[in-house]
This record gives structure tokens, C-alpha cells and sequence, in this order.
């Protein structure tokens, strides 16, 4: 049990709705350890790889040919030279 700033006593399992209404918010802790990496990725060497993990319950599902870039002529080349357009 606990005491609210209005001096009730309030019980942590209560459901009812004067204890469920409002927005949730988590308990605040201190953290010492805490901080703000301001570059996180300054420390990491180059990536040459990606993977994906993709999950499916339907049987017989083909995942191929994914394509990461930020470089739309990169895309267009993929595309034009892999996918040609259907006459």
C-alpha cells in the first residue's frame, strides 16, 4: 500500500479507474553510469556486411536481391541493369 500526495492509501494492485487514469509514465531512477555519446559512430571501423533476420509463419516464402544505399543513381543503376523494364 501507498499514500498518494492527497493522503489516500491506494493499493498497487487497485484496477479501479481513479488509480488507471492519466498517462503511464515509468519511475525515474538515477543512472551514474549514464551518458550521451555525442558520435557514436566515430569509433567503428568500416562495414562490409548487413544482415537481415526475417521471420515468417508462411511456409515457402523467398526473400533476394536486397539493396542498401542512400545513392539514388546507385538504385536506378541496379534497377536498369538487374530488373530491366517488361516490353
Amino acid at each position: 500500500m501507498a499514500r498518494s500526495s492527497a493522503g489516500v492509501i491506494a493499493d498497487a494492485h487497485d484496477p479501479s479507474p481513479s488509480r488507471t487514469q492519466g498517462e503511464w509514465a515509468p519511475a525515474q531512477i538515477p543512472n551514474p553510469d549514464y551518458y550521451v555519446d555525442e558520435t557514436p559512430l566515430k569509433s567503428i571501423g568500416k562495414v562490409g556486411a548487413v544482415a537481415l533476420e526475417i521471420w515468417t509463419m508462411s511456409a515457402g516464402m523467398v526473400f533476394d536481391n536486397f539493396l542498401i544505399t542512400t545513392d539514388e543513381e546507385v538504385r536506378q543503376c541496379v534497377d536498369l541493369c538487374h530488373y530491366p523494364p517488361r516490353a
